[in-house]
C-alpha cells in the first residue's frame, strides 16, 4: 500500500467513524407538520414570550408528561 493509499483510506475511516457520531447524536431529533393557522400561533407566542421554538415544545412535553 503506497502512502498516499494510506492516507486516503485512513480519511474514509474518519469519514464513517463522524457520520456515525451525527447519527447517533441526531436520534432525538424529531419532525411534525403544522397547518399555516398552528405555525402563525406558534411563532406569535414565541415572539409575544422571547422563547424559542425549543424551549416552548420543552415546555409542552414536560407539562404532558408530568401531567400524565
Amino acid at each position: 500500500m503506497t502512502e498516499e493509499q494510506a492516507t486516503k483510506s485512513g480519511e474514509e475511516v474518519i469519514a464513517q467513524l463522524r457520520s456515525r457520531r451525527n447519527s447517533y447524536y441526531n436520534r432525538n431529533k424529531f419532525y411534525f407538520r403544522t397547518d399555516d393557522t398552528q405555525a402563525t400561533l406558534i411563532r406569535k407566542y414565541c415572539a409575544k414570550n422571547k422563547i424559542s421554538l425549543t424551549q416552548l415544545f420543552d415546555q409542552l412535553l414536560t407539562n404532558f408528561f408530568n401531567h400524565a
